[in-house]
C-alpha cells in the first residue's frame, strides 16, 4: 500500500474515532477543543521547566536567540537564492531545471515511513516550541500554556504567550 494512502486512511479513522470520543468523554474538560478545522490540546505541562531553565541560563539564551536570528536570515537568503536560481533555469533553460521544493510527507519522499516522519516532526516541533518558550521567559513575557494541535494530517505545537504583555513588550 502507498504510505500516503495509508496516512490518509489512518487520519480518516483517527478523526472519526476522535469525534466520537470527544463527545462521549467530554474532552473539552481535559483541555481539548476544536478551533476552526484543528483539534487543539492546551496544557500547562512543561511551563515550570521552561521558567526554571530560563532563570538559570538567561545569558546563554539571549546569545542563542541572537544567533538563531542571524542563522534564520542566512537560511532565508540561501532559500531565496536557490528559488531565484531555479526560476532562471525554468524560464531560460527548462530542460536543465532542477527539482523544486516539495512537501515532506510519507509517500511523497521515497523511503520516508510514517513512523520516522512522526518522530522527526515531533522532535522538530518540541525543540522549536520550547525554544520559543525559553526566549519568551528570558524577555519577561509570561506563557499561558503549551500545547499540540492536529490540522487534518498535519501536526503542530505552540507555546501561548500572554497577549497583553507581548503587545506592551519592546520590539
Amino acid at each position: 500500500m502507498n504510505p500516503l494512502l495509508g496516512l490518509l486512511i489512518g487520519a480518516a479513522v483517527f478523526w472519526t474515532v476522535f469525534s466520537i470520543l470527544y463527545r462521549r468523554l467530554d474532552l473539552k474538560k481535559r483541555g481539548v477543543t476544536f478551533e476552526s478545522a484543528a483539534a487543539v490540546l492546551r496544557t500547562r505541562r512543561g511551563l515550570q521547566a521552561i521558567d526554571s531553565f530560563a532563570k538559570r541560563h538567561p545569558k546563554f539564551l539571549l546569545h542563542f536567540g541572537n544567533l538563531a536570528v542571524v542563522l534564520a536570515l542566512i537560511c532565508c537568503a540561501f532559500v531565496l537564492f536557490n528559488l531565484c536560481f531555479n526560476l532562471y533555469f525554468i524560464l531560460i533553460k527548462p530542460r536543465v531545471a532542477l527539482p523544486g521544493a516539495s512537501i515532506i510527507f510519507p509517500g511523497v519522499i521515497p523511503g520516508l515511513t510514517v513512523y520516522w516522519w512522526l518522530i522527526t516532526i515531533g522532535v522538530l516541533m518540541g525543540v522549536h516550541e520550547v525554544s520559543h518558550g525559553l526566549l519568551m521567559r528570558v524577555h519577561d513575557i509570561p506563557t499561558k500554556s503549551t500545547g499540540a494541535l492536529l490540522l487534518g494530517v498535519i501536526p503542530g505545537a505552540f507555546v501561548e504567550p500572554d497577549e497583553k504583555k507581548l503587545a506592551s513588550a519592546p520590539l
